[in-house]
C-alpha cells in the first residue's frame, strides 16, 4: 500500500511565536516562490509517486470502470439503466453512434435521460451505426445522464 510523506524541500520555517522565550515552531510555511505543497507517496517497490499521479490513475480506475462500450441500441441502453437500477450501479457513460439527427438525439434524451456529452476526435472504438435509427452513424458519441 502507499505511505503518504510530506516533502517539505520547498517550503521556509517560520517562527509562529510572538513571545521571546518561546521556542520557534517547526510548522511548514509556503515560501513566495512555492505556491503548492508537494505530496508523495512511496509505492511497495521504492518508487516515488506524486499523489496527483495517484489522482490520475484513480480517476482513470473509475472512468474506465464506468465507460461502456459494447451498447450500440437504444433498447440495449434502455436494459443497460434498467440493470443499473437494480444493482444500485451508476449507469456511466456510452459510446455509441449517432447519425447527426436532432430527432434522434432527442429521442435518446426523452426516452433515457442520457444526452450527447462529447465527440471525441480519437474514440476507443469507432461506431457505424445511430444508436437510435440504425442508419449510418456520422459520428461516435459520448452520451451520459447528468446528475
Amino acid at each position: 500500500m502507499f505511505r503518504e510523506v510530506n516533502l517539505v524541500s520547498s517550503f521556509t520555517f517560520a517562527s509562529h511565536s510572538s513571545e521571546p522565550h518561546q521556542p520557534a515552531s517547526t510548522k511548514p510555511v509556503m515560501s513566495p516562490v512555492s505556491s503548492h505543497r508537494a505530496m508523495w507517496a512511496f509505492s511497495s517497490s521504492s518508487v516515488l509517486i506524486c499523489r496527483c499521479e495517484l489522482a490520475s490513475r484513480k480517476a482513470r480506475a473509475f472512468r474506465d470502470a464506468n465507460s461502456h462500450l459494447h451498447i450500440n441500441t437504444l433498447e440495449e441502453l434502455k436494459a443497460h439503466i434498467a440493470r443499473c437500477e437494480e444493482t444500485g450501479d451508476i449507469t456511466g457513460f456510452v459510446l455509441a453512434g449517432w447519425c447527426g439527427s436532432d430527432e434522434c438525439e432527442a429521442k435518446v434524451k426523452e426516452e433515457t435521460k442520457f444526452t450527447s456529452r462529447n465527440i471525441p476526435f480519437h474514440p476507443p472504438v469507432q461506431k457505424h451505426v445511430c444508436i437510435t435509427c440504425g442508419g449510418e452513424a456520422k459520428y461516435t458519441v459520448w452520451f451520459a445522464r447528468a446528475y
